[in-house]
C-alpha cells in the first residue's frame, strides 16, 4: 500500500513537471515567432535602403542599371507582399509597405527607378497586387487632377 502511494506522488511530480516544460517550450516558440518578425523587417528594410541608395549614385555600382535596380525592387515588393498576405507583420508596417509599393509601382518614375509592367508581370504576387489595384489608383490620380484644376 505505501509502495501505491510513492508511486503516487511521483507521477504527481512528473505532470508537474512536464506541464512547466510545456508552459516554458510555448513561451519561447513566442519569443521565436517575434524574434523572426523582427528578423523579416530588418531584412527587407536594409535591401529596400541598398537598393535605393544605389539607384540614387551618380555612377552605379559596376555590374549595375537601372533595370537590374528596378527588378531587383520588383522582387523585393514580391517577398514583402508574400509576408503581409501571411500576417507575418504587424498592421502599421503592412500599410507602410503598401504605400511605398503603391508609389513606385503607379508611378511613371520614382526614387530614379522605372518599373515597367513588363518587370510586373514577371512577379506573380506583385502582378496581382497590381491587377487588383490599378483600377482603384487610376480612379484616385484622376480625382486629384480634378480637385486641382
Amino acid at each position: 500500500m505505501a509502495l501505491f502511494i510513492i508511486l503516487g506522488h511521483e507521477r504527481d511530480i512528473f505532470d508537474i513537471i512536464t506541464s512547466f516544460g510545456v508552459l516554458l517550450m510555448a513561451f519561447g516558440l513566442l519569443l521565436n515567432v517575434r524574434s523572426n518578425y523582427i528578423a523579416i523587417i530588418n531584412k527587407c528594410t536594409s535591401e529596400f535602403r541598398d537598393i535605393v541608395r544605389k539607384s540614387q549614385m551618380e555612377n552605379l555600382p559596376k555590374g549595375y542599371t537601372k533595370d537590374i535596380l528596378a527588378k531587383d525592387i520588383c522582387g523585393l515588393f514580391n517577398e514583402q507582399l508574400y509576408y503581409m498576405n501571411k500576417l507575418y507583420l504587424p498592421k502599421s508596417f503592412r500599410q507602410e509597405w503598401k504605400k511605398t509599393i503603391n508609389n513606385y509601382i503607379f508611378n511613371a518614375e520614382y526614387d530614379g527607378i522605372i518599373i515597367t509592367d513588363k518587370m510586373i508581370f514577371e512577379f506573380q504576387r506583385l502582378n496581382k497586387y497590381y491587377l487588383k489595384h490599378k483600377s482603384t489608383n487610376e480612379f484616385n490620380e484622376k480625382n486629384k487632377s480634378n480637385k486641382s484644376l
